[in-house]
């Protein structure tokens, strides 16, 4: 299985993280790793690491499936390489050391291991059926956004590092929270500005549609259980977290079965090897942020807050040069939503789109409950 998975990282060219030791990580060429793996240099991978090279892989497999043919050719080539090379090295032991017999029986074994490795016809069921199996692996990694008027921009997310941009008192953390609300997800939320009973009440007004005012007045431990239960949100607003701290967030993340995590907000984190540029600082926490969602499959929302140019301007719109202290979130981020809202029309810019077009469309914000809706009528229970 594990000259399998490395056969495809050969085939894709792609640059993976090897294993040195137990689960010590450094980088380099799938190729590089494939070979010393082979002579033993590395062990063996344990079955938490088989799983993440698995994963790595498949996630970046060719999505196109026109492109399954050439895919397939290509890692039939280098398995083909592979074995051509281990029996040269044979031949040349034998031609020194062999005798007749041993040379004929290895040419022999050498021809019908490069068949073997051409491969044979396939039947057309199991053909369907592999390539039923593809699409359904691909469509369980997506997630349907909860916002109508959102999916004509971005349908789904899967992996995607979403980055929402905004002012003070937009609303963006309603915007995350009410995300979640909608989405009925398991989801890990790291709150680096409120409190976890901050959050938790203010989710607990937009569950019940209430005010936060009156849920701090009234929370029922029955409709908290009910809660609980129906969205498994996890809070965590410790403030000792560092970008260092990352990888164990994601992974506790992982562990409790969250399909997304949402940091709230980007520029209150920092690095303990703190650097004099902020913007560097920023940028190296983008980078572990975006690198941590495509090897946890785990589509990542940050907030961050724009500077103040956006108020100068007259139609108060926010642009990408907004975000505040670092253009590495720009240049990182797969998706910006940039919101910029008048009483109760908030606008939402899409302002990058990896995968999609970019434009703005419109959610309606009830202050009471904090929740957006599509459509205006909505706010008024219609």
């Amino acid at each position: 299985e594990t000259d399998v998975l490395f056969c495809f990282a050969v085939a894709l060219n792609f640059p993976v993280k090897h294993l040195v030791g137990p689960d010590v990580l450094i980088s380099g060429e799938a190729k590089l790793f494939y070979d010393e793996y082979q002579r033993g240099g590395y062990g063996t991978l344990s079955e938490d690491s088989r799983a993440f090279y698995r994963k790595l892989i498949t996630t970046n497999l060719p999505t196109v499936l026109l492109e399954i043919d050439v895919f397939e050719k290509i890692i039939q080539s280098v398995r083909a390489r592979l074995v051509a090379s281990d029996l040269m090295q044979k031949l040349v032991y034998l031609s020194k050391n062999g005798t007749v017999e041993t040379i004929r029986a290895a040419l022999i074994e050498a021809g019908q291991r490069l068949v073997d490795g051409i491969g044979g016809a396939q039947s057309l069921s199991d053909i369907l059926r592999d390539v039923q199996q593809f699409l359904q692996q691909r469509a369980e990694r997506y997630i349907s956004v909860p916002f109508k008027n959102m999916r004509d921009y971005v349908p789904a997310i899967s992996n995607e590092y979403v980055v929402v941009g905004a002012r003070t008192s937009v609303g963006k953390t309603s915007f995350a929270l009410d995300w979640i609300r909608r989405q009925k997800m398991p989801t890990y939320f790291l709150s680096l500005e409120m409190s976890r009973h901050a959050i938790a009440t203010r989710y607990y007004a937009m569950i019940r549609g209430i005010s936060y005012a009156e849920a701090v007045r009234r929370i029922q431990a029955e409709d908290v259980r009910n809660i609980e239960n129906a969205h498994g949100v996890f809070i965590n607003d410790s403030s000792r977290v560092t970008g260092e701290h990352l990888p164990l967030i994601f992974s506790e993340a992982a562990s409790r079965g969250a399909r997304i995590l949402v940091l709230d907000y980007i520029q209150m984190l920092y690095m303990q090897t703190r650097s004099e540029r902020r913007d560097l600082e920023l940028a190296r926490i983008s980078s572990i942020l975006r690198d941590l969602s495509k090897r946890y499959d785990m589509p990542v929302i940050v907030l961050a807050q724009l500077n103040r140019l956006v108020e100068s301007r007259t139609d108060g719109k926010p642009r990408l040069s907004d975000l505040r202290d670092s253009g590495a979130l720009e240049m990182d981020a797969d998706i910006v939503l940039l919101l910029s809202r008048r009483e109760s029309e908030l606008t939402v810019n899409v302002a990058k789109n990896r995968n999609g077009r970019t434009g703005d469309f419109n959610l309606y914000f009830d202050k009471q409950s904090m929740k957006f809706y599509d459509e205006p009528y909505e706010l008024h229970g219609f």
